[in-house]
């Protein structure tokens, strides 16, 4: 469900709660002076919309660290909020048969004409309220259901000019040094990474129990243990919007319906970086990006705070290798 269609559930219900009003205050409907119990089930629900929809937004723009611009809540989410809120209202009301009655007699009333057509405006403002609200119902299906008309992901590979301190960075887990390899053989011989199914390690581990020559294994071994750490991490932080399989498919990416997450197995995203760019755009997210060549289309959050830079290295790594791609290299002058 996306910004207009929330939009337009909102609209119909302020239109029925002002139509009901309208209607008790001036004698049309029983009950004047009396806000009834639908009124209150129809304001609890705006209030929902008006605290996720705007006011948490708007919120990370202030504080410590300020967003540039609002951070909305996936649209999937603030419908399930709506949602939540709606059913909570109809159980209270469920409750009680006499509250129940109360909630449903201005709909009844209304729809069925009792105490209306005798009044002189009754049915002229009935007639618009019900030519009204399937008009609106009708445009909230239509925006559901047409076909809509995006830019394609390709469009958006230009990458911004990361800031000089990266550069020089290298992944340290891509050149381990003898006392890493040594560590690591060691923690071997131990069984703490038994839990690695892959065949560079396993060729690595038989080979070493039997006693032989493992120079030429332990690297790719080395590494499937740097990966089997990285892809841990990933599937904590990351898969939520970038999926299992990081193609930008995670259980959250549906409500990033402007700017989906990268599908890193495309090869017009990280395959065409260095994983030190990597590093910075994880490291410091959205907020990072330059304002000149903006927009850059990027919901990245900052990781900074919550994760290493070595637990970044690793699921960089891991990226990589879910994505079955391999990162730019640093060009040689």
């Amino acid at each position: 469900m996306s910004e207009v269609p929330i939009l337009i559930v909102l609209i119909l219900g302020l239109l029925g709660l002002g139509g009901i009003w309208l209607a008790m205050q001036r004698g049309i409907i029983p009950g004047k002076g009396k806000v009834p119990s639908l009124a209150w089930g129809l304001a609890i629900v705006a209030v929902v919309y008006v605290i996720f929809g705007i006011i948490v937004p708007h919120s990370y723009q202030y504080g410590e660290n300020p967003s540039p611009a609002p951070v909305p809540i996936p649209s999937t989410a603030l419908g399930l909020y709506l949602v939540f809120a709606v059913v909570g209202v109809l159980t209270y009301v469920g409750t009680s048969e006499e509250r129940f009655r109360e909630f449903m007699g201005p709909i009844e009333r209304f729809l069925s004409g009792e105490g209306i057509w005798e009044k002189g405006r009754g049915p002229m403002a009935r007639k618009v309220v019900l030519v009204i609200v399937p008009v609106l119902v009708g445009l909230l299906v239509f925006q559901i259901t047409y076909p809509k008309i995006a830019t394609p992901t390709g469009l958006r590979i230009a990458h911004p000019t990361m800031p000089k301190k990266y550069e020089a960075l290298e992944n340290p887990y891509r050149h381990p040094t003898d006392q890493d390899l040594q560590k690591f053989t060691v923690e071997v011989k131990e069984g703490m990474w038994d839990a690695i199914i892959h065949p560079d390690y396993e060729a690595f581990a038989e080979r070493l129990r039997d006693g032989g020559d493992v120079s030429d294994l332990i690297g790719p071994a080395y590494k499937r243990r740097i990966i089997y750490e990285g892809r841990d991490l990933y599937m904590i932080n990351c898969r939520p919007c970038h999926g299992t399989k990081a193609d930008g498919k995670g259980p959250m990416a549906g409500g990033f319906n402007r700017v989906p997450p990268a599908d890193f197995t495309d090869e017009g995203t990280i395959t065409t970086v260095t994983e030190a760019f990597a590093l910075w755009r994880v490291e410091k997210g959205a907020p990072d990006l330059p304002a000149q060549g903006s927009p850059w289309g990027s919901a990245m959050p900052i990781w900074e705070p919550d994760l290493t830079r070595d637990q970044m290295w690793k699921i960089i790594m891991a990226e990589y290798d879910t994505a079955g791609v391999q990162p730019r290299t640093m060009e040689e002058h």
